[in-house]
């Protein structure tokens, strides 16, 4: 994933509507973010390797369901901050 997709999911999470929704935006965002730099980091030899996959592109299943899970309600937080906008112009005009 490439830096401006996470700042994407940042931008979601600064716009995002309600306290709960920020932090759960800020949290999924920086547990895929950081699942990404374990592994670079182990492939440059920097970390030491984990059990951790690369997201989205290893062959976890588990992994790659709960990273497009998260994907999935960053998606919803994002929808829903552009349904209650339309929805405030409706009423206001």
């Amino acid at each position: 994933m490439t830096i401006p997709v996470r700042v994407a999911w940042l931008r979601i999470a600064a716009r995002a509507d309600s306290l709960y929704d920020r932090y759960l935006a800020v949290g999924l965002s920086a547990s895929i973010t950081i699942q990404a730099i374990v592994i670079v980091g182990g492939v440059l030899r920097m970390l030491p390797l984990t059990g951790v996959t690369l997201p989205f592109v290893s062959a976890g299943g588990t992994s790659l369901l709960l990273n497009a899970l998260a994907i999935g309600m960053l998606l919803n937080i994002s929808h829903r901050q552009q349904v209650s906008r339309e929805w405030s112009e409706h009423v206001l005009s």
